[in-house]
């Protein structure tokens, strides 16, 4: 095992070449045999896009707009969470989430595929806008939610505890 230091450096090798304008792809569907192909759609100036954003990673322009009073410089984005793990990793998998999805939807009794116009992109906006669950509901094929009722409303500083006794289901 060899050890670096000052006089004993680690070896260096001088990084990749790399090609200032790039070619962007996009997916285009063969008329006669009807397969996805990746084809390419274009060129992108990275170096461009880079320069782009420069002037907003400076830290003393942060940090001054920080002094000046806006505190928004620091909080450019919000935190999320979520799990993750069952998402599609690749293009792939995603691929096949869609064919599941429009199996799903095929496997539906004909009278629902026609609410959303026989298309699967419209059945999964109405999972998304609640539409699905009012079909179900008028169909009779799901319980109406029950509703919960507040006895009287909270009153200045009544504690939890004493408006979850007032609740009725």
């Amino acid at each position: 095992m060899e050890f670096y230091s000052y006089s004993n450096k680690h070896p260096r090798s001088p990084y990749p070449e790399s090609h200032k304008i790039v070619p962007t792809y996009s997916i285009k569907i063969d008329k006669q045999t009807g397969k996805k192909e990746l084809k390419e759609s274009g060129k992108t100036d990275i170096y461009e896009k880079i320069q782009e954003n420069k002037e907003g990673t400076y830290i003393y322009d942060i940090l001054e707009k920080y002094m000046a009073g806006d505190e928004s410089v620091l909080n450019k984005s919000l935190a999320r969470y979520g799990d993750v793990t069952e998402l599609p990793t690749n293009l792939a998998e995603a691929q096949q989430l869609i064919i599941d999805a429009e199996n799903t939807f095929k496997s539906l009794p004909i009278e629902i595929r026609k609410e959303f116009n026989h298309s699967p992109t419209e059945f999964m906006a109405g999972i998304e806008n609640g539409k699905l669950e009012q079909i179900l509901i008028e169909k009779g094929l799901k319980e109406k939610p029950q509703e919960i009722k507040v006895e009287q409303p909270l009153q200045g500083q009544q504690t939890i505890e004493g408006a979850i006794n007032n609740v009725t289901i």
